[in-house]
């Protein structure tokens, strides 16, 4: 970086705030300067040349930036690699001034720059590494390698044998224990200094040591110590140590350890091309015949051309030398040095003679002969032929007036009052020099005209012009012209030298223009701040937020980020940059016209010191690609992700419809092993999955058949497609010893990981036979069931209603012969009216596949009329529609006559078994009546037990219905007659049409006509008044409701379950009435008492539609 700015004063900080690669390059193509980004995303560095830049950029790369750094001036750049090209964005090359060029490389474009040579340059220099290694650990003299700590990371075996300790003890130690004791104050001084060199592998740090053994012998040591770097960025020391003879004594390693004098000057000359080559003046080295030994790149540069023999050059140059025919002119002894005078250097006609001067030294060489160095120091002409060195003065004499040039910049050496005249042109006079007009600029012209005015006329003006000077060439000057009071027609005029202000601004202007270029054609939108206030700005700055070209200058850049865009995410550390120096990175998102969002990484870098009007460079950088290329890829990995989870998913339930199979399925890689087998497969072959997982298939294959499709499966995979199949029959043993015979079909696939497999669909045709032969009995067993069978049996179609199978019975029934009637329909069989009964009833049965569908027929055979009882049974598999429907018909001809005839018997017997029990009651109830009559005292008592004895005779006398059941209607009207009777009330019986037809059972009918009896009792006898009582029975959900009504006040706090139970009365209707599906209310209803009676089924019922 300092090479560069010391060439051209660049705003390093401008570059360094952009996110973009910048590289600046002389006119060799060297790398002189990269930018932070350049740094984080190449692996370069300053100072690389064209060979060095070969292993970090493609060869098409740098043959394009030569050419666009040699291009003339007003030619087009040549067209960019298409590795630099990404969009809409393309590679910048400017030139910068004082020969340096500046690539500016898209961000995306970077990892397109690396040449295809790096990886192997690694692996080379990985190898190169090695053989060092190998070599210095098998040298003949000791070699150590120290870490930052200076503990031995390794040592080769002639330093084990010098100390006399086991190479692995050595490991981890210091060496410095095992140094004398006076010199070892003086190896941490040294190491102090190696810490803080820089590392080098050219120059080694030279030492003299002394090494005491395991023996306590001393040993004398010359060590050279290398400082180097790993990849890691750690120091590491290699030290070569020789062993060198010890005054007044011998060791034992004398004979391989001293150090040979051509080492110390092999390692000097190293030192001296290192010198030559880095050092910016001319050098050449002679030996005492005059051959040049060594010359530099700028000693060639200077001459022109490249000089192999001083006496052969020509004269001039031996002169510039001091080299005579043969030999030096000048007197010079070894380890002496001379300064020649300055003399001019030899050069072509058209160009500028140089001024240089010489340093001579000469020594003595190895060999005892001489060497002369020669330093030439070139002296410019800006130096040579500047009027401040030559002359203290320059007086200008124009029209009268006499004017200086100063020796610096702000003193005056010399002003005279000279009278007004016209003088053409500007003479020399008094011994200084003068400058005539025609070498002034034409630019400068107007400016000197002024001049000349203004010292004619003695006013007072400042004017800057140019002249051109035959040896310096064009020079500026800066001069002032003022009155001077104590003359009365004189000015004073002070001339100042500018040349070098009027050049450093002329190159900062054009530098600005290149930096203005480089800004508006960076795809970045970058801005200077003083403070928070935009200074300057390029226009994708403005374009960025939305302003109109300059409307951003003097704008608040927080104001900017807030109205313009989405808003910063932490607006508080922007504060931080500008007081704290912190780098500001956020990130923007702004609505363009397009209506799109675009996302801008905002970057600010405060550039000088801290402070309320502190400089700063904010760089505005499009990152839409990336942030849209990082969500379509978070968007394309949750996608893969789920898709992932669903093949999984997929995968998961194929395995398990797999499983739930009756066919064995095995799945089989490439190399022919098992990967994966379903349930009835692991049952056929008698193990588990992680018993068969990863055996080859041929393990289930018998011994005794090489050519087995198990053992073959490889080969096959190989020569199937994909999706390809092929049948096979084969035998296969299981792990039980079973042997049995298999169907398959073989089918090339690919996993989920896109590897083939090849799928073994089996099925067990041992098993398939047996459960054939089961089914082939069965159904045989059936055929003899259904001959033997006294009923007809036939099985129908549950489409068509075809006859699929028929006994004999039904056969006979249908008049036709089994055989013939097979596929023959009811409507072929049987008359019309019948067959469309049959379809119906089989068209029903088949809608309630769950119930059973039973109906009765009259079929007229063989000219008798019988009765048949049908029974239809739809048959289905689980989960399936019906298929078949089975019908099962008995005829019931006989057993409908016998059982008419009991029927019969059965009303006979009841009726005369109630005739006889109504009359013993009537006997009872006259003879109770006695009893009353006779005792008064219980004649209340014994007329409600003539009431429930009246009831029960009713019930006895009431004609019986269906199976001997009561209907409710009939009970309740029998009671209501005998209460009549009993007490000469009357009741007005309301009943409900829709309560007809509900039933009592045969034991429910006296308890509820006691019930009822006991009510209306209960009624007339707390009735109020004579009016006719009310009996209504009205219809409920599943039952009904009894309710009787009459004129009275119930008790206060009464309740009917606090009634105990008795044998008369509330508590005998409470004792009777069922626990279940009944319930009893006694309420209040103006001047009326409510009793009512809740019947439900089952209590009661309903005779079938």
């Amino acid at each position: 970086m300092s090479a560069i700015t010391n060439a051209v004063p660049l705003n390093i900080s401008l570059f360094e705030c952009l996110a973009e690669p910048v590289l600046v390059f002389d006119a060799s193509v060297r790398l002189i300067y990269a930018n932070r980004s350049a740094l984080e995303a190449l692996p370069c560095d300053a100072g690389m040349g064209w060979s060095e830049l070969g292993r970090v950029f493609d060869v098409t790369i740098l043959e394009w930036l030569r050419e666009s750094i040699e291009k003339p001036a007003n030619a087009p750049f040549p067209t960019p690699p298409a590795s630099l090209v990404h969009g809409h964005q393309v590679p910048v090359v400017t030139a910068l001034g004082g020969q340096r060029w500046a690539l500016v490389l898209p961000i995306e474009a970077t990892g397109g720059v690396i040449g295809s040579r790096v990886n192997h340059d690694k692996s080379t220099q990985v190898e190169q590494e090695k053989a060092l290694h190998d070599i210095l650990w098998s040298v003949p003299f000791p070699v150590i390698l120290q870490d930052e700590s200076f503990r031995l990371i390794d040592a080769n075996p002639m330093m084990a044998a010098l100390i006399g300790v086991p190479r692995e003890q050595l490991i981890g130690q210091d060496p410095v224990r095992w140094q004398a004791t006076e010199e070892q104050s003086l190896q941490q001084s040294r190491r102090k200094e190696w810490l803080h060199a820089p590392p080098e592998t050219r120059a080694p740090h030279l030492s003299n040591q002394t090494f005491v053994d395991d023996k306590g012998a001393r040993h004398a040591i010359q060590a050279a110590t290398y400082i180097l770097q790993n990849r890691e960025q750690q120091r590491r020391f290699l030290s070569i140590l020789c062993e060198t003879p010890i005054p007044n004594g011998d060791t034992p390693h004398s004979s391989w350890s001293r150090l040979d004098s051509a080492s110390s000057q092999d390692i000097q000359l190293l030192e001296l091309d290192e010198w030559f080559v880095q050092l910016p003046q001319a050098m050449m080295l002679l030996d005492e015949n005059g051959r040049v030994l060594r010359s530099n790149h700028a000693f060639d540069a200077l001459l022109g051309f490249r000089l192999d023999d001083v006496s052969e050059a020509s004269q001039e140059i031996r002169l510039l030398l001091h080299w005579g025919r043969t030999r030096l002119t000048v007197p010079l002894e070894p380890g002496q040095s001379w300064f020649t005078p300055e003399a001019f250097v030899p050069r072509q006609p058209d160009q500028v003679p140089k001024r240089v001067r010489s340093l001579l030294r000469c020594h003595t060489a190895p060999n005892k002969q001489r060497r002369y160095m020669y330093v030439l120091d070139e002296r410019p002409p800006e130096e040579r032929r500047d009027p401040r060195r030559i002359q203290p003065g320059s007086l200008f004499d124009m029209s009268g007036a006499g004017s200086a040039i100063t020796r610096e910049r702000e003193m005056a050496l010399s002003h005279q009052a000279i009278k007004a005249g016209p003088i053409p042109h500007l003479i020399t006079t008094h011994g200084h020099q003068t400058v005539s007009r025609d070498r002034v600029l034409p630019s400068s012209l107007h400016e000197f005209e002024r001049l000349q005015h203004a010292c004619k006329h003695g006013e007072s003006c400042e004017v800057r012009y140019a002249i051109r000077d035959t040896e310096q060439g064009e020079r500026w000057f800066l001069t002032r012209v003022e009155p001077d009071p104590q003359l009365a027609q004189g000015v004073s005029v002070i001339t100042f030298d500018i040349t070098e202000q009027q050049l450093a601004r002329e190159r900062a202007e054009h530098l600005m223009a290149e930096l203005n270029a480089i800004l508006e054609g960076s795809p970045a939108g970058i801005a200077s701040l003083r403070g928070y206030q935009v200074v300057r700005s390029n226009r994708r700055f403005e374009r960025i937020l939305h302003l109109h070209a300059g409307s951003a200058i003097h704008a608040d850049l927080r104001t900017l980020l807030a109205g313009r865009t989405g808003g910063l995410r932490n607006p508080p550390d922007l504060m931080k940059c500008i007081d704290q120096g912190e780098i500001f990175e956020d990130e923007v998102h702004v609505i363009h016209e397009d209506g799109l969002m675009h996302w801008y990484a905002v970057t600010v870098r405060r550039a000088g010191p801290a402070g309320p009007t502190a400089d700063a460079v904010v760089v505005l950088s499009e990152t839409s690609r990336l942030r849209y290329q990082q969500e379509q890829l978070e968007t394309v990995t949750s996608e893969r992700a789920n898709l992932a989870q669903i093949l999984h998913q997929q995968s998961d339930r194929s395995r398990a419809v797999l499983d739930a199979m009756l066919v064995g399925v095995v799945t089989v890689n490439q190399q022919g092993t098992i990967t994966w087998l379903n349930r009835p497969a692991r049952r056929m072959f008698c193990g588990d999955l992680k018993d068969f997982y990863g055996e080859p298939l041929a393990s289930v294959a018998p011994m005794n058949e090489p050519d087995h499709p198990f053992r073959h499966c490889t080969s096959m995979l190989e020569k199937m497609a994909d999706s390809d199949s092929a049948q096979f029959e084969a035998h296969v043993q299981g792990r039980d010893g079973r042997r049995f015979l298999v169907v398959g079909n073989m089918v090339a696939t690919l996993n989920l990981s896109g590897g083939r497999e090849l799928t073994f669909a089996l099925m067990d045709m041992d098993q398939r036979r047996m459960a054939e032969a089961r089914v082939a009995d069965a159904r045989g067993m059936l055929q003899r069931i259904m001959a033997a069978a006294p009923m007809a049996i036939t099985v129908h179609d549950a489409s068509t209603l075809a006859i699929e199978q028929m006994n004999p019975v039904a056969a006979d029934l249908a008049g036709v012969p089994a055989e013939e009637a097979i596929g023959c329909t009811p409507d072929q069989l049987f008359p019309p009216d019948l067959s469309n009964r049959l379809r119906d009833d089989m068209r029903t049965a088949l809608s309630q596949p769950t119930t059973l569908t039973q109906r009765e027929y009259h079929i007229d055979s063989q000219g008798t009329r019988t009765l048949w009882d049908a029974r239809f049974v739809p048959l289905a598999r689980d989960g399936e529609q019906p298929d078949r429907i089975l019908l099962v018909a008995a005829d019931i001809t006989a057993q409908r006559a016998e059982l008419s005839v009991l029927v019969s018997q059965r009303e006979m017997l009841v009726q005369e078994v109630q005739n006889r029990v109504r009359n013993n009651l009537q006997n009872v109830t006259g003879l109770l009546k006695q009893a009353g009559i006779r005792r008064p005292e219980v004649h209340g008592v014994i007329t409600e037990v003539i009431g429930q004895v009246q009831a029960i005779a009713q019930i006895y006398g009431l004609s019986t219905g269906p199976q001997g059941l009561l209907r409710v209607v009939d009970v309740v009207d029998a009671v209501a007659q005998s209460v009549q009777q009993t007490f000469g009330q009357i009741f007005e019986l309301q009943v409900n049409p829709a309560t007809t037809p509900w039933l009592l059972p045969d034991g429910e009918s006296i308890p509820f006509a006691l019930i009822i009896n006991e009510l209306m009792s209960n009624a007339v006898k707390h009735s109020t008044s004579d009016s006719p009582l009310i009996c209504q029975l009205q219809p409920i959900h599943q039952g009904i409701r009894l309710e009787v009504v009459n004129e009275g006040l119930l008790p206060s706090n009464f309740r009917v379950e606090h009634r105990p139970t008795s044998v008369a009365g509330l508590g005998l209707v409470r004792a009777l009435l069922p626990r279940r599906h009944a319930s009893l209310t006694i309420e209040q209803n103006g001047d009326h008492v409510s009793a009512i009676i809740e019947l439900h089924t089952p209590v009661i019922t309903r005779p079938p539609e």
